[in-house]
């Protein structure tokens, strides 16, 4: 066996157990290569000191007192560099998203790219597909090429509905209006006419159209206008007797005053048979105003109209607004 007078002569140093340093350092030629220091804000700053674990423990726990475990612990998240989704989503929980309300696209350019397309600055750079995803928090459209909302196309389609049902119900009363101007008023039996003096002509037979509905009145042999416009009548009236000149007019409201011969016709008989007279015209109406027959004789006596075959039909040619 080889005994070595000093440790160093050993060229293969080996501990066969634990070293007891006893309070002592192993140093090296010029000064402690290893010390153990409990400095716990590490400011020695030493290649050849050693912390205690107390040291290093307290030096670790202040260095991460005021650093967080996961983003989502950081109540102001601001991305110091490009973020690289590299192909990945922004999602909430399983849902993916692409919510920016924490940015301002005012104030900066946003740079995304997604496996759907390349986002950049305002503008979409290339088409993309939402995959059956929903896009929320639109404002409503003003422009032409600007989204809109199922909540604005709705309201939209309900105005317009209420418009149509409005329109539709204006159009059917006028069409229930025009179709009540139409009518056809008989005579029935006989009546006498006065010299000389404006008569209505009874009209009190048989309503051919729109009976006890429509806009003459059979039993006052009267039109009443259901609605502005302009209307068409015509008449024949029949005396069966008499001798001289027999005026027919379309009377409106009543005047007999000499404006109304512009609706009136004349007829003269010089034998006493039977005659016919027959006036048409049209005549601009005001919802009620009303339009009747009247005759006007200067025979020498009294005539007859033979209600039997005299009629009083009209309808209405346009309607006014």
């Amino acid at each position: 066996m080889t005994y070595l007078e000093k440790v160093e002569d050993d060229t293969d140093p080996k501990l066969g157990g634990n070293l007891d340093l006893n309070g002592k350092i192993i140093i090296g030629a010029s000064g402690g290569f290893f010390d153990i220091k409990d400095t716990d804000d590490m400011s020695p700053n030493s290649n050849g000191m050693i912390p205690t674990q107390r040291s290093v423990k307290k030096y670790v726990d202040d260095s991460v007192a005021d650093k967080i475990e996961k983003v989502e612990d950081d109540p102001s998240p601001k991305l110091s560099a490009s973020l690289n989704l590299n192909g990945k989503v922004i999602q909430d929980g399983s849902t993916p998203i692409l919510s920016l309300n924490f940015l301002s696209i005012d104030s900066i350019n946003i740079l995304l790219a997604t496996t759907e397309g390349i986002f950049i600055g305002k503008t979409i750079k290339t088409d993309i597909t939402l995959d059956s995803k929903k896009i929320h928090g639109l404002a409503d459209p003003i422009s032409d090429q600007d989204a809109a909302t199922k909540n604005y196309v709705d309201n939209e389609i309900s105005d317009l509905a209420d418009e149509m049902t409005e329109d539709i119900g204006e159009v059917n009363t006028k069409v229930d209006k025009l179709s009540k101007s139409n009518f056809k008023g008989q005579g029935s039996g006989t009546q006498t006419i006065h010299k000389n003096a404006w008569t209505k002509v009874d009209f009190t037979g048989d309503v051919v159209f729109n009976e006890n509905e429509g806009a003459f009145d059979n039993e006052d042999s009267q039109f009443t206008a259901p609605a502005d416009g302009f209307y068409f009548f015509t008449a024949n009236v029949v005396f069966a007797d008499g001798v001289g000149t027999i005026f027919t007019a379309l009377v409106k409201n009543g005047d007999t005053s000499p404006s109304f011969e512009q609706y009136g016709s004349r007829t003269t008989t010089t034998t006493s048979t039977s005659k016919g007279s027959v006036v048409s015209g049209v005549i601009q109406l005001e919802q009620d105003d009303t339009v009747e027959v009247q005759v006007l004789s200067n025979a020498s006596g009294d005539r007859t109209v033979d209600g039997n075959y005299s009629s009083f039909s009209g309808f209405c040619i346009k309607q006014i607004d």
